[in-house]
């Protein structure tokens, strides 16, 4: 009995001590402020993430838009959600960088719409291997601004990116 519980105690500990952690964020050249005309443009967007941990993170980078379409890359599938749609990319981070990984996508919008919306997260992925999860399951994953956008229609195809409806 006394070894089990020095065994989970362990394996407890060494969870905290290896964990990853996951720093994102999403970038855009789009400031606060700052219009965007759809009719001869393209919203590009990057993904940035980093593990500064000391294990291996296998993740999902999560992103949900409304009244917007993906444009670039082609090859990811999309699926409905709430009104709006979703990509999910497997991504897998090594530990200890500083640097940020980096997904660029490219969107349009859907139409006449009164807002576009994006929101960026992170799922951990639960097909990865064993000791990844295992890892996962003691990830911190720390959201640093922004993690979403916002933009306002001003007329025709221009949008404004807000902070605040």
């Amino acid at each position: 009995m006394l070894m089990a519980a020095v065994v989970i105690n362990a394996a407890f500990f060494y969870g905290i001590a290896a964990r990853p952690y996951i720093s994102y964020h999403l970038y855009t050249p789009l400031d606060y402020d700052k219009t965007i005309d759809f009719s001869n443009n393209t919203l590009k967007v990057s993904l940035r993430l980093s593990n500064t941990g000391r294990s291996d993170a296998h993740v999902w980078l999560v992103v949900q838009y409304y009244n917007m379409s993906l444009i670039g890359p082609e090859v990811l599938s999309e699926s409905e959600i709430d009104g709006g749609l979703q990509v999910q990319i497997p991504w897998d981070l090594l530990p200890r960088r500083q640097d940020d990984d980096a997904f660029n996508l490219t969107f349009t919008t859907a139409g006449n719409a009164t807002y576009l919306t994006l929101i960026f997260s992170i799922e951990e992925n639960l097909e990865a291997p064993f000791m990844a999860r295992f890892h996962g399951s003691f990830a911190y994953y720390n959201p640093e601004r922004p993690t979403a956008l916002l933009l306002k229609h001003k007329g025709d195809l221009m949008f404004m990116r807000v902070k605040n409806p």
